[in-house]
């Protein structure tokens, strides 16, 4: 279990920024009301990753888009936006990896006492990796200043939930949508009505 900082009613009543925000960047509270809001415009029920995985595309790149238009690509607060999220990509790529390392373990044809202990190995061996290495491995202060977190099963699965299909929904916004993600919105509202929003991305990059 977890806090979390914000939510999405669909759209049923008008959800809250708190007085907390205030101390958030111009990027991420952007990035924050633009995720919450793609929940109350689209949700596919049954598809939990790909309503999360698409709100982080769209709050992300509609976040970027506000800033390159109010403040230019060279004002201070869009280079910041850039460097949180380069940490925020490389944060989640050590994840995966570890994620990765696991599965192979649990896989493995081991008994459950030694899955655990490697588990343990592996999981000890990550954050004194992860801390021995933020000063070269990221640029802002928030990651280099980083703890190693404390990671078991849930904790991976939840950064799987929001990120690891993104790269999908950006490739097929970018060859199919030309970019749009007005239009990105379109076609996932109909994929939707027809089943896995995900697996009729997938063809239709191919077919493109």
């Amino acid at each position: 279990m977890r806090p979390v900082d914000s939510f999405s009613t669909l759209g049923f009543t008008r959800d809250p920024l708190y007085s907390f925000m205030k101390k958030y960047s111009s990027f991420e509270l952007a990035s924050l009301i633009m995720h919450e809001q793609t929940h109350a415009t689209l949700f596919v029920k049954g598809q939990a990753q790909f309503n999360e995985e698409l709100a982080t595309f769209v709050g992300e790149e509609g976040a970027f888009a506000w800033l390159r238009d109010a403040q230019g690509v060279d004002s201070p607060a869009y280079r910041a936006a850039l460097n949180e999220i380069a940490d925020s990509e490389t944060f989640v790529a050590l994840l995966r990896d570890l994620a990765g390392t696991l599965d192979r373990e649990y896989r493995a044809p081991l008994s459950r006492e030694e899955k655990l202990a490697r588990k343990r190995e592996i999981i000890a061996a990550f954050r004194q990796s992860f801390e021995s290495g933020n000063g070269k491995r990221f640029r802002t202060e928030t990651y280099r200043a980083m703890d190693a977190p404390r990671v078991n099963n849930a904790y991976l699965a939840l950064f799987s939930l929001y990120s690891d299909d993104v790269p999908l929904i950006r490739s097929y916004c970018e060859k199919v949508c030309g970019g749009d993600p007005r239009r990105l919105l379109v076609d996932a509202r109909a994929f939707a009505r027809r089943g896995d929003v995900k697996a009729q991305m997938r063809r239709a990059l191919g077919a493109s």
